[in-house]
This record gives C-alpha cells, sequence and structure tokens, in this order.
C-alpha cells in the first residue's frame, strides 16, 4: 500500500483533446479526453485499485471509497482552423473555453470500481463578423467507465477500463460527439520507493464522430474520428510528505493518422494533501506539443475527496494466519441423498466454531462450498450440494456466528477429488470447503 496517498483530479477540458482540427468539422471528440479517477495520477488512468484503500490508523483502513471529483480549466485556441478565414493562415474557432467537470467513483473491491462524470463547457466561438464574438455554455457528454484489475503482483498492475458515453453535449457550441460511443483501455502501471510509471493503450468507437463544420461560411474538410487509437504515459513523484508532480503525455490518432486528428498534449501538475489521505488539491498548466503557433494552453484547478467505509487493517502477515487456521475441508458427514448433518460431524463443526469466533472480525465472509460425489444426475447433485452447504451455514448461525459473515454456495459434482468407483471414494467427494474472504 502506497505510504502517503496524493489525492489528485486533473483533467483538461473537451477540447484539451481537440486541439487544432485543421479545416475543422464539428466532431471534436468532446467526450473522450482523458479524466482520471486514479488517486495518486493526473490525466492517465493508473491501473492499481489496491490504492483506494488507505490507513488512517495503525489497525484502521478506508475501503470501499467513494471518490468525489471536481475540476476547473481554461484553455485558448482551443480548435482552430487552417483554412483561411481572412486572409490568414489560421484562426481560431473556439478562442477560449472554460470547463468544470465533477465526478465520483465507487470502488467495490480491489478488483473493480465504476465512475460517471460530466463536463460544463463556457465557450467563447470566433465570429467572422467584427465585434460578433459569442459567449455560449453547454453540457458536454456523460462519461461512463468501469475498471477491472487483471493483475496485482507487488508493485505491478495491469487493469482494463472499458467506457461509454452518451450524447449530451451540444452540436451547436462544438461539446459532444453526436452518438453513443464506446471503447476499452489497457492500463499498466509499476511502483517505485517515491515514484510511480504509468501508462494506457486502448481503442475507441463512435458511429458520427465526423460531420461538417458550417459555422464559417465556405466548405470546411472533414476530419474522421469515428475509430480512435488512444495512448498516454506518465510519472508521479512524491518529493514530499504532501507534496507531488506529474508529467504527462498523451492524445490520440484516428485510422488514417491525419496530422490535425493526432494531436498530444503535454502536462505538468502539482498536488497538495489539504487533508492528508482525504482531501487533496491540484493546479498546472498545459500545451499541445509538437505544433506552430496558436497551438492550445490551459491552466487548470481542481481537487479530489475520498471517504468510504472503515474497515480493521490486516496485514499480509495476519491474512495467512487467518487463512492457515479457517480455509480447510471439513468432511462433514451426510447420509446418502440427505442434508441432514450427522450426530458424529457435530464434534467437527463445534471444533471449527471455536477456531472461527477468535478471528471473525478479520474477515469480511467465509465461503461454504457444498459438493457431491458424481451419483445421480448433474442437476440433483447441484440442489443437493446447495442444500448440504446451507444446513452448514445455518448450524453455524445457530452456534452464534453472525448471517452476513456467512455464505453458501453448491457445486454439485464439478468438482470431485476422487473419480474412483469405491464408497470410500464417494466418501471423500462428499466434503464441505471453507474459503475465507478479506474484500
Amino acid at each position: 500500500m502506497i505510504k502517503y496517498l496524493t489525492l489528485l483530479l486533473f483533467c483538461n477540458s473537451v477540447f484539451s483533446q481537440a486541439h487544432s482540427f485543421g479545416l475543422v468539422d464539428g466532431s471534436i471528440n468532446s467526450s473522450r479526453y482523458r479524466f482520471s479517477f486514479s488517486p495518486n495520477t493526473a490525466t492517465v488512468e493508473d491501473a492499481d485499485l489496491s490504492n483506494t484503500s488507505f490507513l488512517v490508523s495503525e489497525n484502521t483502513e478506508i475501503r470501499n471509497n467513494w471518490v468525489l471529483l471536481f475540476n476547473y480549466d481554461f484553455s485558448r485556441n482551443s480548435i482552430n482552423a487552417d483554412a483561411p478565414l481572412a486572409n490568414v493562415d489560421e484562426e481560431p474557432l473556439v478562442k477560449e473555453n472554460q470547463s468544470l467537470r465533477i465526478g465520483a467513483q465507487k470502488t467495490f473491491s480491489r478488483k473493480w470500481a465504476i465512475n460517471l462524470s460530466i463536463p460544463f463547457h463556457r465557450v467563447l466561438l470566433n465570429d467572422p463578423a467584427p465585434g460578433k464574438d459569442k459567449r455560449e455554455t453547454s453540457i458536454g457528454d456523460i462519461d461512463l467507465a468501469a475498471k477491472y484489475s487483471l493483475k496485482k503482483s507487488g508493485d505491478l498492475s495491469i487493469a482494463l477500463r472499458p467506457f461509454i458515453s452518451l450524447p449530451t453535449g451540444s452540436e451547436v457550441y462544438i461539446t459532444t460527439d453526436r452518438s453513443v460511443g464506446f471503447g476499452v483501455d489497457g492500463l499498466i502501471s509499476r511502483r517505485f520507493k517515491k515514484s510511480k510509471v504509468y501508462g494506457s493503450l486502448g481503442v475507441a468507437f463512435n458511429p458520427k464522430a465526423i460531420m461538417d463544420f458550417n459555422y464559417y461560411t465556405g466548405h470546411v474538410s472533414t476530419v474522421d474520428h469515428k475509430l480512435q487509437l488512444r495512448f498516454g504515459a506518465g510519472y508521479a513523484y512524491d518529493f514530499l510528505n504532501a507534496l507531488g508532480l506529474n508529467l504527462e503525455v498523451y492524445g490520440k490518432f484516428n485510422s488514417k493518422f491525419e496530422r490535425y486528428a493526432s494531436p498530444i498534449q503535454t502536462q505538468l501538475s502539482f498536488k497538495y494533501d489539504l487533508l492528508p489521505k482525504r482531501l487533496g488539491l491540484f493546479g498546472g498548466f498545459g500545451f499541445e506539443g509538437f505544433k506552430p503557433s496558436k497551438n492550445e494552453k490551459t491552466i487548470f484547478v481542481g481537487g479530489k475527496l475520498l471517504f468510504g467505509r472503515t474497515n480493521k487493517y490486516l496485514s499480509d502477515e495476519r491474512k495467512e494466519t487467518v487463512k492457515e487456521s479457517l480455509e480447510l475441508r471439513l468432511q462433514v458427514n451426510f447420509d446418502r441423498d440427505k442434508d441432514l448433518i450427522r450426530p458424529d460431524s457435530h464434534q467437527k463443526l463445534d471444533e471449527f466454531y471455536n477456531k472461527l469466533v477468535l478471528y471473525i472480525d478479520d474477515i469480511e465472509f467465509l465461503n461454504i462450498e457444498g459438493h457431491t460425489d458424481s451419483r445421480n444426475s448433474d442437476s440433483y447433485n447441484q440442489d443437493l450440494s446447495e442444500r448440504r452447504a446451507k444446513v452448514v451455514k445455518e448450524y453455524l448461525i445457530k452456534k452464534g456466528i453472525d448471517r452476513s459473515k456467512l455464505k453458501s454456495i453448491g457445486f454439485g459434482e464439478s468438482k470431485l477429488l476422487n473419480r474412483g468407483n469405491q464408497e470410500s471414494d464417494h466418501a471423500e467427494n462428499r466434503r464441505v470447503e471453507i474459503k475465507v474472504d478479506f474484500e
């Protein structure tokens, strides 16, 4: 677990990924810009979900967190047109953009989480007529995403992030991709003592993310953003207990690798823990890389608030002790085709109960798994195994174990230990297994 958890919200506005679209159309990929819910990264999402749990004291941690995010940024020259509009080589279509983005994430375990984010924009549109520039307010496209951890091994994390966007923005004010979009990012991160490197690579598809933009009279070319390749890389460093920085590069390409559909953004942010491990503030600046004059520049400020359920903290050593004591196979004896515990098995269950009460506060719940031999049909054995697991669960509840700490499930004959046909083989397969869950 990260000793000092940096709390950060960092995102660019909808136009921060649009950048300069040569002969721009209205399709500016408004919902697909980066927005990180990770506690210690900036714009590129981190693969590690375990860092949403953190210690608040030696024996207590916060888990299953809610993360609330808020961000404001200001950018100039958000979208430029390279077509001559007033006998100049380049003219901004969107002179200024102010964005407020709010979001929330619910982390259900160290395996997966879901989040929702909503942008609001106030844009200054360039009008060819002198003194006719227009400042308008609009919501952007709403994003819904999930993150699922594929691997967590030491300091290395790998995850997938599927996402979907809803076309809630405005075509008139260039804040929408016009239809439902979806895609997936692959995430990877590696934690070191005081720093972290991380990256993402993914694809996004939006069937209507291409259209002619006719705000200016005269023809303009279209830029195809229906299929996108998204990428990002970052480096985070904590140089003081509550202070750190993030340096990131990210962008996207369309299927044709067109120059103006391939912006790359470079950003630097500083972050500060106002309330340690609960409330963090950030601020910084970004600019569009590898572009000539009139490239987009942005400044931003924001924050992230974490809260959740308070649990008892267990070290890895304690968890191993609990597992060694409670995870076992119980040869609970049942008569054939019956779900009643035979009296000669009561002593085994009583001995297990005496151990369970010593560790019950350390666990989230126990899985009680019922198994049968291979005689009778699959459906019959499945039902019988479920009934037997439930009987063991009810036995422990009557002894005094909280019902919320116990779950029962049947596997029928799907996990045989012995495939022989002797009675002793069948007896070995008729069993109840106990598994511990700490999440």
